[in-house]
């Protein structure tokens, strides 16, 4: 967790003089700042993540999840 916490704080510093995006398909839970959606750690799946750091500004939004490495996706509906 520690490590994941320097990198978003890397990520913020890097989004100083622009618009920093990262996109992330990791465990649920894994990937701080993105939410779960509910599902537990051990579902099987990850969440596919958005972070957008703008200057001071952070969104962080669950935009689907997948299975098997990225074989299987389920992108979730605009809200």
């Amino acid at each position: 967790l520690e490590s994941r916490l320097r990198f978003l704080h890397r990520l913020d510093e890097a989004a100083a003089g622009r618009a920093v995006a990262w996109v992330s398909a990791e465990g649920v839970g894994v990937a701080p700042t993105i939410p779960t959606l509910g599902d537990r750690r051990a579902s099987g799946h990850s969440i596919i993540g958005l972070a957008v750091f703008d200057r001071s500004a952070l969104r962080a939004e669950a935009i689907g999840r997948c299975w098997s490495q990225g074989r299987l996706l389920a992108w979730l509906a605009d809200s």
